[in-house]
């Protein structure tokens, strides 16, 4: 993961606003009882709103991942060779 980090980097637009969202949800969750005077709703639905951005963004991330590394992979002839054959075992 972190060598097509290095090599591609546009997939830190993703993981970087993805744990930031994940620590501003985890901070409504940890405010959720304390924030019940000034603010009556409560700050229980912000955790979940923002727990499911950050979902999103990081299986986002972890595809783009996937994608970045079967490239990286194809430009290697025995991997290649190893994925063909493994095709034809099928």
């Amino acid at each position: 993961v972190l060598l097509a980090l290095r090599a591609h980097h546009g997939l830190w637009t993703r993981l970087v606003p993805g744990a930031g969202l994940f620590a501003l949800a985890l901070t409504c969750r940890a405010y959720d009882f304390e924030a019940g005077s000034s603010f009556p709703l409560g700050t229980h639905g912000f955790w979940h709103l923002l727990a499911a951005g950050a979902v999103y963004l990081l299986i986002q991330f972890l595809w783009e991942v996937r994608d970045v590394t079967l490239e990286s992979t194809s430009q290697h002839p025995r991997v290649d060779q190893a994925l063909t054959q493994a095709e034809r075992a099928r």
